[in-house]
C-alpha cells in the first residue's frame, strides 16, 4: 500500500519519502522494502560532533526498507539547546523533486 501511494503521489507531482526511525518502521511496515528516498532519524547526542560521526556511519548502513539512508538527523544539544541537524549521503539530486 505504501509503495502504491508514493507511486501515485509522485504521478501527480508530489514527491514522497520516508521519515522514520527504524523502530517505528518495523512496528507499522514490519521492515517494507521501499524505493523512495529514506531520511532515518538517530540521537540523540551530547555535542554536535559526536552526532556527525554517528551520523556519517549510519550513512553506510541499511537503515530500513532495504536500503541505506539518503538523510541522517540527529540531536545535538549546544549550549543547553537541542537541535536537530542533518547529514545528506547522498546527492541531493531528486530528494526534493524529481528529475526529469
Amino acid at each position: 500500500m505504501l509503495t502504491e501511494l508514493a507511486i501515485d503521489l509522485t504521478a501527480a507531482g508530489y514527491p514522497v519519502g520516508i521519515y522514520a526511525p527504524p523502530v517505528h518502521w518495523f512496528e507499522i511496515t514490519g521492515n517494507a522494502n521501499v524505493g523512495m528516498p529514506l531520511w532515518l532519524a538517530i540521537g540523540p547526542y551530547p555535542d554536535v560532533e559526536s552526532g556527525v560521526v554517528a551520523a556519517k556511519a549510519a550513512c553506510n548502513e541499511n537503515a530500513f526498507g532495504g536500503k541505506a539512508p539518503d538523510m541522517v538527523q540527529f540531536v545535538a544539544t549546544v549550549d543547553g539547546v537541542a537541535l536537530d541537524r542533518n547529514i545528506i549521503c547522498t546527492s541531493p539530486v531528486g530528494l526534493v523533486a524529481p528529475t526529469r
